[in-house]
């Protein structure tokens, strides 16, 4: 489903998005609240991109300034920062609105890009399974790819609750694996890393590096320092950064593979922002490439508003794809899923 264009409707993402932000007291508290101001949700649905709560929270992150009022509730700008209470979203609202055309330009040029590692966890397993299956070494494929730091998944460590330990990076990264979760003895063996998204970060810029950083989380000072690292072992990576819709560029993106190589493709929190259209086109080109060469799909979404944490599904189209897993958006957790 993509984004909601009326208050109605926006109001009620805004709630539910309040309610799985368990990592952040304030965003929480916060998005509740907007969640019954009209007048500050009709700014947001002046919003070109979304999800617009990440666009909103993003900016006021941005913009704001360890001498501002507001500042006092966020951990990231004082070391000892209130809890939310009374006045908090009193204070919020009115930054909002004093700042409200630099607000709405953000909300005109930038993009919710992905930028927590550790989702790369939790995919991790279904990806190597993947690769196992279709033969390794892979070509892979991220939709939606931002900076492409998922796309160095075989460039990081990781450590699984239940024991399991790969990878050699001094950036490791933990998840608690709950169930029969398919964790790998090694990472899998990747030749081409190819991302997409409508616009790649380009992480020689500071400003785009800045806006990655805001839509970090206030109190979430670890996601910052993994940010940061995952940063600095994306600029030593050789990835290809293609801009472009894809459900439009994705065939073409798969022909230009070496030849011989099977394909991993994923996404992860993307389709939010796909129409039923794209949805369908990007269906029928992953159909397209398995015409010609061994592809497999991995989606981890909320793939429908009675979800109550996204699900991790397998397959090549949305309608033929199967529930392996599901999992804490940041990569907290993974669960597989009996049955699958």
């Amino acid at each position: 489903m993509i984004d909601p264009d009326s208050r109605e409707e926006l109001g009620w993402g805004f709630a539910r998005w309040g309610e799985h932000a368990e990592g952040s007291p304030l965003y929480r508290h916060l998005a509740i609240e907007v969640s019954q101001d009209d007048e500050i949700l009709d700014l947001a649905l002046e919003f070109e991109h979304g999800p617009k709560p990440n666009i909103l929270f993003g900016a006021v992150h941005l913009l704001l300034r360890g001498d501002d009022d507001l500042a006092r509730w966020y951990p990231s700008l004082r070391p000892d920062a209130a809890a939310p209470d009374e006045a908090t979203y009193r204070s919020f609202r009115s930054f909002v609105l004093d700042r409200k055309a630099d607000i709405l330009e953000i909300g005109r040029t930038r993009y919710v890009q992905t930028n927590e590692p550790r989702r790369a966890a939790a995919l991790l397993p279904y990806i190597a399974a993947e690769a196992d299956r279709l033969g390794e070494p892979v070509h892979v494929i991220e939709v939606g790819a931002s900076a492409g730091l998922n796309l160095c998944l075989d460039k990081y460590s990781y450590a699984f609750r239940s024991g399991g330990r790969i990878g050699h990076s001094a950036l490791v990264l933990s998840i608690e694996d709950r169930g029969p979760v398919p964790v790998p003895e090694r990472v899998p063996f990747l030749q081409r890393r190819v991302g997409i998204d409508l616009r790649p970060v380009n992480l020689d810029d500071p400003a785009e590096v800045a806006w990655l950083d805001a839509l970090v989380w206030p109190e979430q000072a670890d996601r910052r320092r993994r940010l940061a690292a995952a940063v600095a072992i994306r600029r030593s990576e050789q990835i290809t950064m293609v801009a472009g819709d894809a459900s439009s560029v994705l065939t073409g993106v798969a022909r230009r593979l070496p030849t011989g190589g099977p394909v991993v493709i994923w996404h992860s929190f993307a389709r939010n922002q796909f129409s039923a259209e794209q949805s369908g086109a990007l269906d029928d080109a992953v159909i397209e490439i398995a015409r010609h060469r061994s592809v497999s799909r991995i989606g981890w979404e909320f793939w429908d508003r009675a979800l109550e944490w996204p699900e991790i599904r397998v397959g090549l189209t949305e309608e033929t794809m199967r529930t392996v897993a599901r999992a804490q958006p940041h990569g907290e957790w993974v669960e597989a899923l009996p049955g699958a």
